[in-house]
């Protein structure tokens, strides 16, 4: 699963422009917009790598949560690597894709 490196990475060279974005998101209407645009592209990714299983269960809902730049943050501050937390992620959601491929084999 690529997915969550690839994530994390982009997570951890946008971390300038994350915090930028907090504080000028209210302010600067096209930080709106580019907000927008990133969301729509994300959402595509994660649906190129999951397809369908995206919408079985909560997956689509824990691996937007679990790939999010806060959940990043959360792990980085308590000394993982950036690698570490990849991985880490990456064996929970792998988990949890197997899981629902087994169920959707089984209807």
């Amino acid at each position: 699963m690529r997915l969550v490196p690839a994530m994390f990475a982009f997570y951890d060279r946008s971390d300038a422009w994350l915090e930028m974005y907090q504080r000028e998101i209210g302010i600067v209407p096209a930080l709106q917009d580019a907000e927008a645009r990133v969301r729509q592209a994300v959402q595509a990714l994660y649906t190129e790598a999951l397809g369908p299983l995206l919408s079985h269960g909560h997956l689509g809902q824990t691996v937007f949560g679990l790939t999010s730049p806060v959940t990043l943050g959360a792990m980085r501050s308590t000394g993982l690597t950036l690698d570490g937390a990849s991985a880490i992620i990456t064996k929970i959601l792998a988990g949890m894709v197997d899981e629902a491929l087994n169920e959707i084999g089984k209807k």
